[in-house]
């Protein structure tokens, strides 16, 4: 109890006023609860505080997850809390304190909760292993198990808590494709696995004949190709006197027809056409010796010159040492650079310069009235993607990549088993552009 003397007015008197102080027996707290329990997510509340309206109060919480509001007051109450998550799977406790009372607030454990990194996955048909990561809060335990015989946990069942990692062993595929499933933390990882292809046939292909003769008006003939069913095989030339005609592509025993153009040269020629890998020579007689005095061969009448550029020479044979002739080029990056004339036989030297485009290009030069083709490939071109539409036979295959044909022959570098070169396979294609527009590789390997 408080007393302090206030003047009175108009006297020596005084006043005694007294300012009461509540006793705290009489300004005790009445909470409706001493305990209370929420979950896991954040959440907000409020306590009804019951007291005298006289007397005063202060409220304060021992934990920095949850906050009262207000701090303080007067009488008759409600005080607000408000708690944060919590991310731990562990329970915990807070106390709010108001002035001598406590209520004590408990907030459950998050529930575990499990993600992986891939739920789907697809496995080469050889099999091999496959690693799923798992994301957990610390404490939280999985495990994990296979549903089929051809996929093996290499951790084996153990139980596991917190972020963690599994490994799955694929076995090899027979001729069916398959999919399978693993349990992982509760959660189940579908894997998908294709069929092996069909084995690749051994093909041993034979020809009817290695040689022939045409006469000088030239004509056509047929060259049979023996071989197992399943063996793929091409034919093409490799002289532009012969034109193969029909029956090119095959698969297992077959025939080539092709047809030779007539000789205009005084001079007998030969050339070949290869057919299943194997060569068939084609030597034609010179043709009947024509009126005029002087008739004319040259050799080589093609040739292929590397992108890089070089130079290259042109025989001619004159029928006679007084037969003049002279040469020209139709292409300007097909220069003669000696022999631009002649009397009698004599050698014409051209240059080619370097072909700085992917694309491949032909010129020709017209040496004493022949013509001479020259073929020069492009740059080397990079693609890469999945291979689709594959067929053909190693080394021989044809197949997309990007949208361009891809072809590969005997010269094809692989940096991967051709054999197990698959559709779906990502490779990476190092090769020539063709003059129909499709590329020849000059090397393939995984990317």
């Amino acid at each position: 109890m408080l007393a302090g003397l206030i003047a009175g007015c108009g006297g020596d008197a005084t006043t005694s006023v007294v300012a009461i102080v509540p006793p705290s027996s009489v300004c005790g707290v009445t909470l409706p609860t001493r305990s209370v329990s929420i979950d896991a997510d954040a959440a907000d509340g409020q306590l009804t505080l019951g007291m005298n309206r006289e007397c005063q109060w202060t409220a304060t919480s021992d934990a920095d997850w949850m906050g009262v509001s207000p701090p303080s007051g007067q009488g008759d109450s409600s005080l607000s809390y408000s708690v944060t998550a919590n991310a731990a799977i562990t329970a915990r406790r807070a106390v709010i304190a108001i002035n001598d009372q406590r209520v004590e607030l408990t907030q459950a454990g998050a529930p575990c909760r499990f993600s992986l990194s891939t739920t789907t996955a697809s496995v080469d048909p050889r099999g091999g292993r496959l690693t799923v990561s798992v994301t957990a809060q610390a404490g939280c335990a999985w495990t994990a198990a296979s549903q089929v015989s051809w996929i093996t946990i290499l951790e084996g069942a153990s139980a596991q808590s917190g972020n963690g990692t599994r490994t799955l062993s694929v076995d090899a595929n027979g001729t069916t494709s398959r999919s399978g499933t693993v349990t992982i933390a509760n959660q189940v990882v579908t894997i998908s696995q294709d069929a092996l292809p069909a084995p690749v046939p051994t093909c041993v292909l034979t020809l009817s004949a290695s040689s022939r003769g045409v006469g000088s008006a030239g004509g056509d003939g047929t060259v049979a190709v023996s071989g197992a069913a399943g063996c793929q095989w091409s034919a093409v030339s490799n002289t532009s006197w012969i034109a193969i005609t029909a029956g090119s592509p095959g698969i297992g025993a077959g025939a080539v027809q092709y047809r030779v153009a007539a000789n205009p040269d005084a001079l007998p020629r030969s050339g070949t056409i290869v057919v299943a890998g194997q060569g068939l020579t084609v030597s034609q007689d010179a043709a009947t010796p024509s009126p005029g005095p002087c008739a004319f061969s040259v050799s080589p009448t093609s040739a292929t010159i590397p992108a890089a550029g070089m130079s290259g020479t042109i025989t001619v044979t004159a029928s006679a040492p007084t037969c003049t002739w002279t040469g020209s080029s139709a292409a300007g990056w097909l220069i003669i650079s000696a022999g631009a004339s002649g009397t009698g036989s004599g050698t014409t030297t051209y240059v080619v310069a370097a072909n700085t485009t992917t694309s491949p290009r032909t010129g020709t030069l017209t040496i004493a009235a022949r013509t001479v083709s020259v073929t020069q490939p492009g740059q080397p071109l990079s693609l890469t993607g999945k291979v689709s539409g594959k067929t053909g036979q190693c080394p021989t295959l044809t197949f997309t990549v990007d949208d361009r044909t891809i072809r590969t022959n005997g010269q094809t570098s692989f940096l991967l088993p051709c054999g197990a070169l698959s559709n779906k396979d990502k490779v990476a294609i190092t090769g020539l552009r063709q003059p129909d527009g499709s590329v020849l590789a000059l090397t393939v390997r995984a990317d």
